[in-house]
């Protein structure tokens, strides 16, 4: 598997960075990432540059208190593309209690897996 970094905004304005280690993908969000001028679409547009399958997606909120709508609807686009047709799973990293709480609160904590 590749990341086509072709496929993305550039870095500076995207709000996250990808990596990948075996069949392991490391989505690592910027505390910017609300601000920026090219969220819309940011999980499809992820998906499209490192398209499924991966066992594991890891994706690291650790710049965040909260998360934003924007956030919650491209989480729940990468589970649908990457734990449903890919078969993987997805782990949040470094997700604050109150991150947690939100996805709690929308009843989407049981889609992922915290670490």
């Amino acid at each position: 598997m590749a990341i086509n970094r072709d496929l993305l905004p550039d870095a500076s304005d995207c709000g996250y960075r990808l990596s990948e280690e075996g069949s392991t993908l490391f989505i690592t969000m910027d505390k910017r990432f609300d601000s920026l001028h090219r969220v819309d679409r940011w999980a499809q547009r992820l998906v499209n540059a490192a398209p499924p399958p991966y066992d594991e997606v890891r994706i690291d909120l650790s710049g965040f208190t909260l998360i934003s709508s924007t956030i919650i609807a491209g989480l729940v686009y990468l589970y649908d593309r990457y734990a449903n047709d890919g078969a993987g799973r997805i782990v949040l990293v470094n997700a604050t209690e109150r991150v947690k709480h939100c996805l709690q609160m929308t009843r989407l904590d049981n889609f992922f897996t915290f670490a």
